[in-house]
């Protein structure tokens, strides 16, 4: 299939398939470094569930990984994960948080980028991410950040000329797309790419599953509008953007790296029919048009008690293929032998890696951009009724959240009903 960027560079694309291919034999068991007597030390921005899951997979992914600094909102989530990590034998001994460098509140992330750590972590809403990205380069520091990207094209705009930035002070940047330095994963794209399935000419993606019914606590009437929302902010589509920039991402950037070009057009449905509160969809229905008539047919959902399905599925002129390790030709099925069982732990692995010398430059600012912005362009289609092009979601203006980040009054209207205006 003959591919050609629309409105990107396919330098961030080319640039991260050769970095993981380069570190795709490297070992977590021996990502370390023994000799090395500097520790690398790594702030965590969000101590909540993904948060605390990446301070454990950060102490796992290599030797000599100190955390050495914490910050969130308020100081529960940060206690809480204080103890989790001290009583967990297996990372003890990389905790290393002083109590000093615990750092709360709205701007206490401008505190933490004050500290020696040589990583931050960002797992924050994904509101804050372009925010969190932007200071922590231009305090000079390494970054993980978890996906997605942001919750509007602005902010995506705004991790693009981040991470271009990074580039020029060789900063290293890995997110939280975690198939693309899952081994597996690597090999079967790398196949493709060599032409085991002839021409691409279309594509299904799925992320179905349940979560409609999880219960939070009614906001206490104290408590502000915005604080409520960013504590809940599964549940705003000011503060994730969405579960189709959310969650299903994560599908929308494998094929992105399958296809190696952005998509030409988006055409979308989804509703809001089983979540109990907030202004997010429970689920879409995207068709994607790709250069030379390609194809992707995306399907998310967020309803319990449904059938489930998480994946990807590539049809060629000359076979299929499921990216995660299997590819059907010519009357054969090959599937990849490669240990793909901790991609969580290998995106630190290589980031670590990378900030050592001793892998390639890593950079998926971009990736992650361009990933979050197809799912804009498929959201803003359901949310209108309208026909969204790359091109227009690369000029829209709209941004998501408050007029004032603090912690005010912020009335949210009901989830959007189509027709309605394009965005501007």
């Amino acid at each position: 299939m003959k591919t050609q960027s629309r409105g990107l560079s396919r330098r961030g694309f080319l640039e991260t398939t050769v970095a993981s291919s380069a570190l795709a034999g490297f070992n977590i068991l021996h990502a370390a470094h023994a000799g090395n007597a500097d520790p690398i030390k790594v702030g965590l921005i969000g101590c909540g569930r993904r948060g605390s899951g990446a301070a454990v997979d950060v102490l796992k992914a290599a030797d000599n990984v100190k955390l050495t600094a914490l910050c969130d909102l308020r100081e529960e989530p940060i206690e809480e994960l204080r103890s989790a990590l001290q009583n967990n034998k297996q990372v003890a001994d990389g905790f290393a948080v002083a109590p000093d460098h615990c750092f709360t509140g709205l701007d206490g992330y401008k505190q933490m980028m004050k500290t020696d750590c040589d990583i931050i972590l960002i797992c924050s809403p994904i509101y804050f991410h372009p925010i969190h990205l932007d200071e922590a380069i231009e305090a000079g520091k390494h970054v993980f950040m978890e996906k997605a990207a942001a919750v509007d094209a602005p902010g995506c705009r705004q991790v693009i000329a981040t991470g271009e930035k990074a580039r020029a002070r060789k900063l290293n940047i890995a997110v939280g797309s975690q198939r693309r330095h899952q081994a597996t994963y690597i090999e079967t794209i790398k196949r493709i790419h060599d032409g085991a399935i002839g021409d691409i000419v279309a594509a299904n993606i799925w992320w179905c599953g349940g979560g409609s019914a999880r219960v939070y606590p009614p906001k206490p009437p104290e408590m502000s509008d915005v604080e409520y929302q960013i504590r809940t902010w599964y549940r705003w589509r000011w503060t994730c953007g969405d579960h189709i920039v959310e969650q299903h991402c994560h599908n929308l950037d494998v094929i992105l790296w399958v296809l190696g070009t952005n998509p030409v057009e988006a055409r979308g449905m989804g509703s809001q029919l089983r979540r109990p509160f907030g202004d997010c969809y429970d689920n879409f229905a995207v068709e994607y048009v790709f250069p030379n008539e390609v194809y992707v047919h995306s399907m998310c959902r967020q309803i319990d008690n449904c059938w489930n399905k998480i994946g990807e599925w590539v049809v060629g002129t000359k076979g299929t293929c499921d990216p995660s390790g299997t590819i059907r030709s010519g009357g054969k099925t090959w599937k990849s032998e490669a240990d793909g069982s901790k991609p969580y732990i290998q995106e630190h692995t290589d980031l670590i890696a990378a900030v050592r010398g001793e892998a390639p430059y890593l950079n998926e600012a971009e990736n992650i951009a361009r990933s979050t912005l197809m799912a804009i362009m498929g959201r803003t289609s359901a949310y209108t009724g309208q026909r969204v092009t790359w091109d227009q979601v690369m000029k829209m203006e709209e941004k998501y959240g408050p007029k004032e980040l603090a912690y005010v009054a912020n009335p949210v209207p009901p989830p959007p009903i189509p027709p309605s205006p394009m965005p501007r």
